[in-house]
C-alpha cells in the first residue's frame, strides 16, 4: 500500500471536492501495487464501485495528472497502472 500518497490524498483539496475521484483512488490502493504495473479495466472498477465508466475514466485521468497514479503501456487492449509511493514534488 502507498501510505505517503494515501495520506496526501486525504488532505488534497481537489480530491476532496470530487468524491468520486477519492473513492476510485481508495479502491485502487487495494488493487494496484507500487512496484509493478497491473492491467486495469475502467469497466471492472465501475462495476465494483457502482459508478459510470466515464466517471471512473475521468477520475483515473485526474489521479494520473495529480501524481497519484502512473499509466503504463497497453497489454491485451487495456492500459496498465501502478501507484506512486508519494506524489511528485512539483505538484
Amino acid at each position: 500500500m502507498s501510505i505517503p500518497a494515501l495520506l496526501q490524498a486525504a488532505n488534497d483539496v481537489d480530491l476532496k471536492r470530487h468524491r468520486s475521484t477519492l473513492t476510485v483512488y481508495l479502491h485502487l490502493v487495494s488493487v494496484l501495487d507500487v512496484g509493478e504495473f497491473r492491467i486495469l479495466s475502467h469497466g471492472e472498477v465501475a462495476r465494483k464501485l457502482r459508478m459510470d465508466p466515464h466517471t471512473v475514466g475521468d477520475a483515473m485521468r485526474t489521479l494520473c495528472e495529480r501524481g497519484y497514479l502512473v499509466r503504463g503501456g497497453k497489454m491485451m487492449d487495456r492500459f496498465t497502472y501502478r501507484l506512486l509511493h508519494s506524489r511528485r514534488s512539483q505538484l
